[in-house]
């Protein structure tokens, strides 16, 4: 379970919008409400609703574990840690930029875990990066997503 806890944790999602400081406004706000919409999906077990925020070939890399690799592999992820846990995560945007086709975000989020199994509760504080890729209509779709555990503070 502390292998699964580590994997939870580390993937519980990724994202921020703009440049190092500023960007394109509009595109961050966008970006950061379809992430917000994705961990609302997630904690209310929404999973096909959340899985409308990947593109076909997204790719999430996680610490010590292989990348977990296309929208499939990705929701067959989701669907076994959502039987395992309930969440509630806050996530906090610190960055946004405009990469010309794509948004990267990067932030924190925060928050727990719950067991479904014996109710305990895991603390949640990581940091991730996520990159949205411009798809030919016009729409945003996470392409690419790291994240880890923050430092203790």
């Amino acid at each position: 379970m502390k292998a699964l806890l580590k994997y939870v944790l580390s993937a519980s999602i990724i994202g921020t919008f703009g440049g190092p400081t500023q960007a394109n406004g509009q595109l961050a706000q966008h970006a950061f409400g379809k992430l917000s919409r994705f961990y609302e999906d997630i904690q209310a077990g929404r999973l096909e609703a959340a899985m409308a925020l990947y593109a076909a070939d997204a790719q999430v890399i996680l610490p010590g574990q292989s990348p977990v690799v296309g929208k499939e592999a990705i929701r067959a992820w989701w669907a076994g840690t959502l039987s395992a846990f309930e969440f509630r995560l806050t996530p906090e945007l610190t960055e946004a930029a405009d990469l010309a086709g794509a948004v990267m975000l990067r932030g924190r989020t925060v928050g727990s875990l719950i067991s479904k199994k014996d109710g305990s509760v895991v603390p949640v504080d990581i940091w991730f990066m996520q990159i949205y890729r411009r798809e030919p209509d016009g729409s945003y779709l996470f392409w690419r997503g790291a994240s880890g555990a923050n430092p203790s503070r």
